[in-house]
């Protein structure tokens, strides 16, 4: 035994020189203690009070924590307040305070009562079994008043406007901002007929009527135009036009007190009575052609036949006007001669009004522009308009609704007023413009023939 024990001494690696840990035997392996702990006989060392230990560990055992109300020896168990020593633990339903009458639960969680819940057999926790009892037994906690799946009709019509928005823009790119034909329902979204339904469908277009422009008047095969956000729009009340007692319309609201109304003449009226048309007091300006561009390949500059006797007449009799010319330009270039060419022919008279470069579709096999490029098209326009505004004059562009939105690149003109023409009872144009053309059928004393008429902003 002896030297058994030796040689058990003798394996056992010795501790370091210096201080031994107290309460290690001399054979012992070191081993350190936290401070305050007591000697193996229970005494404490150097005077230290004893650390606390938790109630119910032994004098031999490792500390455990054990929550309140765990008796000595059992394994510690989390229980959930009001729940009393040796019950199973129990998730407490809020609001139900400690020693209230239960409430009354579905009586399918009385038969869950009678069922065991084996934790080692399910592998589940406490807490999660638990938490499966709470929810089986108090469904309307779990998962709140509402019962899944009751959403109201307006949060219903939106989700699905929402979802129908964003499904057509993605299919249709509607973020496009050139000036490129977008069929409405390329990709038709078919949610069937119903009250619901139907308020989603008209969400979206009145979303549709803010942000594009709308061509056709079938929404089935409506063409939709984004609109440009480097021109500025007009915050025009469409209901704010009526008609005067003049029989012309006009624009009227706080911001402005009255527009003016106007003609645009030309050869085609033949002769005009300037003084008839001054003495009716009802016509505040006159824009007068002053020339266009032939048609072919040579596309000849050319003066209206009338022009002269349109601005001496207007003038002699004191009614403001302004000039348009009709273009053919294919480029900058022969924008920039246009202007030049209408500057030398109003030099001599009062021109108070914007000098108009004039684009239209023309229906003749050899008209030269109709087939031109957009950008090529918006070239020839800006060359003209900045020749007129180097002049002094403001320039201005003439086009009818669908001309300016599927023929130009709206976004390079930006910085000229517009004079749009659309017949109909209110423009549907949602850029800022000067005057809109709204009739060709206008009558006024002194000019026999029909004759367009115009709502004008200063």
């Amino acid at each position: 035994m002896v030297e058994d024990d030796n040689i058990r001494n003798d394996n056992i690696p010795k501790p370091a020189q210096g201080r031994r840990p107290a309460g290690t035997g001399g054979g012992e392996t070191p081993r350190r203690r936290p401070a305050g702990a007591t000697n193996a006989d229970g005494t404490r060392r150097n005077g230290e009070a004893p650390r606390r230990r938790p109630a119910g560990a032994g004098g031999g055992e490792t500390p455990r924590r054990r929550p309140a109300g765990a008796g000595d020896g059992e394994a510690p168990r989390r229980r959930p307040a009001g729940a009393g020593i040796g019950e199973a633990p129990r998730r407490h339903p809020a609001g139900a305070g400690i020693g209230e009458a239960p409430r009354k639960r579905p009586a399918a969680a009385a038969e869950n009562d009678e069922i065991s819940r084996d934790d080692t057999a399910t592998g589940e926790s406490n807490d999660t079994n638990a938490y499966r009892r709470y929810r089986e037994d108090y469904p309307e906690r779990a998962y709140g008043k509402r019962k899944r799946g009751s959403f109201s009709k307006g949060a219903l019509v939106l989700l699905i406007g929402i979802a129908a928005g964003v499904l057509i823009g993605i299919n249709l790119n509607l973020l496009h901002s050139k000036p490129d034909a977008i069929e409405a329902f390329d990709r038709k979204l078919d949610l069937g007929v119903s009250e619901v339904t139907n308020l989603s469908y008209e969400t979206y277009w009145n979303f549709v009527y803010s942000s594009y422009i709308v061509l056709g008047d079938d929404r089935e095969t409506a063409q939709l135009y984004k609109i440009s956000d480097k021109v500025p729009r007009h915050n025009l009340d469409m209901e704010n036009f009526v008609t005067g007692d003049d029989g012309y319309l006009h624009y009227s609201s706080e911001d402005i007190s009255d527009t003016k109304v106007g003609i645009d003449v030309s050869s085609y009226q033949g002769d005009i009575d300037w003084k008839a048309v001054a003495d009716s007091r009802n016509i505040d300006f006159a824009m007068i052609r002053v020339g266009y561009r032939g048609y072919g390949s040579e596309g000849k500059l050319d003066t209206d036949s009338r022009y002269e006797d349109n601005l001496k007449g207007a003038q002699e009799n004191k009614v403001p006007m302004g000039v348009y010319f009709f273009t053919e330009a294919i480029n900058y270039d022969e924008g920039v001669e246009e202007a030049n060419y209408v500057l030398s022919l109003i030099e001599d008279y009062n021109v108070t009004y914007p000098v108009v470069i004039d684009t239209e579709y023309v229906n003749d096999s050899n008209a030269r522009a109709n087939d031109i490029s957009n950008s090529d098209r918006t070239d020839a326009i800006v060359g003209f308009c900045e020749t007129i505004k180097a002049s002094g004059h403001t320039p201005m562009i003439y086009a009818s609704r669908n001309w300016f939105v599927q023929n130009m690149d709206i976004d390079r003109l930006g910085e000229y007023e517009l004079w749009v023409a659309q017949y109909a009872n209110v423009p549907y144009f949602p850029y800022k413009f000067t005057g809109w053309q709204y009739t060709y059928e206008g009558s006024v004393p002194g000019i026999e023939a029909p004759v367009d008429i115009n709502v004008w902003f200063d």
